[in-house]
Formats: structure tokens, C-alpha cells, sequence
């Protein structure tokens, strides 16, 4: 069976598997973009250098070189990612060159293109595509954006479904075998084994801390005689009452458990034999005051037997049970509805 931890481990890492893989797309994508756009970008200026080869060459041929200038002028006012246009011969000399601009981009074109004629030369154009990096940087934002965007509405979204159609289920699902492990599915109280682990652990803090420790053993008298006159069902309703009653005038610290048929336990923590006894006292009262059963004009009271012990420096929960039992039993012998303690 899954646990809670393990759905919200595998929760986040479904979310970073999903950034770790909309991130590697959104890379990759820009990338694509980038040489995209940078291939149209030539393509366009190579044909833009194809037409002003025509024009120069009709300039060389007919030795008008004191046109290519103003030509380079109006070519590089027209197309502002021009950096420097240069005319050179073969020989190396240059015949015309013009600087457009100063500004220095990371991201430059450097085209050459041979103008056939009488003289050789070369046009060579350098192109600035920074307008192209800016673009991709917008697309790139845009995508960061958006893909985060999206994540958190597809993780709200999974929270969503992990919390309400596995977490919550399995919330319950745990709650419901922690108490049926834990609780006496007839009272709702502690049963033996729980009532034995929380009470090992409050003998532990208490000797840990040299205070004082109690415990009651109770059992309904004459249960059986109920039972067999009235019925399982009014017996059920007799060990419900004797719960409820119980809890009422036992504190939040103390360890209520029903160790099995019509017998109790409670753990008093912080509580010595002479606090005790006031407390078994008030119940043993308390128990005794509810409405007898009658059947035939014959009542049946309702009454416990406690047994009372505190706890020794070498004792365990063990034990420190098994010496409650036997004073159980004495306030049995002694004719029942009585508490019997240590030392009397």
C-alpha cells in the first residue's frame, strides 16, 4: 500500500521531471528559432547583395567609381543592419568603403560576393542580426513565462487529483485501520494493546522524572447475570454508559482502556495511591448512583469492583497490570462495589 509520503515524494518529482523537460523543449525551440530566423536572414540579405551587385557592376564597367559611394550611402540608409560595405580589387586596394555604423554586436553577417567586370572586385557587406537575438530573447521570455504558467496550472491541477482522489482516500483508509488497531470497536476507547503502549510510555516519563503513577483495574459486577437476563444489546448499552460515565470524570492525561469484556483500565499518570483512591471513589460512586434493571420486581444495580496500585521503581506495565488484578479479585472476595488499594 502506498503511503502519504511516498504519492508526495512521486508528486514532486513528476514536477521537476515536468520543469526539467519544458525547460530542455523551450531550449531547444529557441535554438530551432534562432538558426530559423538567421537562415531566412540571410536568405533575404543575399538576395538584397545579389541586386547591388548589379548596380556596381554596371558602375565598374563603365569606370563610374566615384558612384559606388553614394550608392553604399543609400544602400546603408535603406537597410539599417548594415555595419561597413567595402569595394576591394584584386590587387587589395579598396575602392570605395563605407561605415555605416560604429555599434558592435556579438551577432554579425559578413557576406562577400565577386562583381564580374573588366577589374575584379569584391563586395563584402557586414550585416548586424541583433535585431534577431532581441527577438528570440522576447520568444524566449514569452516561452519562460508561459511554461511556468502552464506548470502551475497542470500542478494545481495533479494536487488536485493526488489530494482528493489518492491522499484523501488513503487518509482515511488509514485513519480507519489506526483505529481499528488502536480502539475498542464497541466503546470507542482505547483497547488492550493501545492502552498497554500508551501507558508504557507514560510509565517511562514518569520514572523518568521520579513522579508518581496509579492505576485502576475496574469491573462491572454481575455482568454476566445481565447479559443472560436482558440481553447482549443491553449489555452493550450498560458498557456504553460505563465508558461515557468513566470519561467524564477521568482528565485528558489520563489512559483510558477496555481490556477486554466487561473489564477497564485506566492509567493515572502524576497521581499517588492516596490521589487515586479519591479518584476510584468518585467513579466506583458515580457507577453505583445509575438507574438499577429490573426485571420479574427483581433489580439488577449497576456496580464495579476497582483494584488500585501504584507504581514501584522496577515495575513495568506487565506487572504493575498483574498486582491491580489480584486487588481486583480481593474487592471481589470482599463482596463487590468497593475499591481495594495497595497496603489495606
Amino acid at each position: 500500500m502506498f503511503k502519504r509520503a511516498n504519492i508526495n515524494a512521486a508528486y514532486w518529482v513528476i514536477f521537476l521531471f515536468l520543469i526539467i523537460s519544458l525547460t530542455t523543449f523551450t531550449l531547444f525551440f529557441v535554438e530551432h528559432q534562432r538558426n530559423l530566423l538567421t537562415e531566412l536572414e540571410e536568405s533575404s540579405l543575399k538576395n538584397e547583395l545579389e541586386i547591388a551587385t548589379e548596380f556596381i557592376r554596371e558602375d565598374i564597367a563603365a569606370e563610374r567609381y566615384q558612384h559606388i559611394e553614394p550608392f553604399f550611402q543609400l544602400w546603408a540608409h535603406k537597410n539599417h543592419k548594415i555595419i561597413n560595405i567595402k569595394a576591394i580589387a584584386n590587387n587589395g586596394f579598396v575602392i570605395s568603403e563605407h561605415l555605416a555604423s560604429s555599434r558592435i554586436s556579438s551577432h554579425t553577417l559578413k557576406l562577400d560576393k565577386e562583381v564580374e567586370g573588366p577589374v575584379g572586385v569584391s563586395l563584402e557587406v557586414v550585416f548586424d542580426l541583433q535585431e534577431i537575438d532581441k527577438e528570440i530573447n522576447s520568444l524566449t521570455i514569452l516561452f519562460i513565462i508561459t511554461n511556468i504558467g502552464f506548470i502551475i496550472l497542470l500542478m494545481l491541477l495533479l494536487w488536485y487529483i493526488v489530494q482528493h482522489y489518492l491522499v484523501k482516500p488513503l487518509r482515511n483508509s488509514e485513519d480507519k485501520y489506526i483505529k481499528l488497531a488502536t480502539k475498542d470497536p464497541l466503546t470507542k476507547i482505547n483497547n488492550r494493546r493501545a492502552f498497554e503502549e500508551l501507558t508504557r510510555q507514560q510509565i517511562s516519563h514518569c520514572k523518568r522524572h521520579s513522579r508518581p503513577l496509579s492505576m485502576l483495574l475496574i469491573d462491572l459486577d454481575h455482568f454476566k447475570k445481565v447479559n443472560d437476563n436482558f440481553g447482549h444489546h443491553v449489555g452493550d448499552h450498560i458498557l456504553h454508559l460505563v465508558t461515557s460515565e468513566i470519561n467524564m470524570m477521568i482528565r485528558d492525561t489520563d489512559v483510558f482502556g477496555r481490556l477486554g469484556g466487561e473489564e477497564f483500565a485506566i492509567c493515572l499518570p502524576e497521581l499517588s495511591t492516596t490521589a487515586a483512591l479519591l479518584t476510584a471513589e468518585r467513579i466506583r460512586q458515580r457507577i453505583e448512583s445509575l438507574p438499577s434493571l429490573e426485571k420479574d420486581n427483581i433489580k439488577f444495580p449497576i456496580t464495579v469492583s476497582i483494584g488500585l496500585c501504584e507504581l514501584t521503581d522496577n515495575e513495568d506495565t506487565t506487572s504493575l497490570i498483574q498486582r491491580c488484578d489480584a486487588l481486583l479479585y480481593e474487592a471481589k472476595g470482599a463482596g463487590r462495589n468497593c475499591v481495594k488499594s495497595q497496603g489495606e
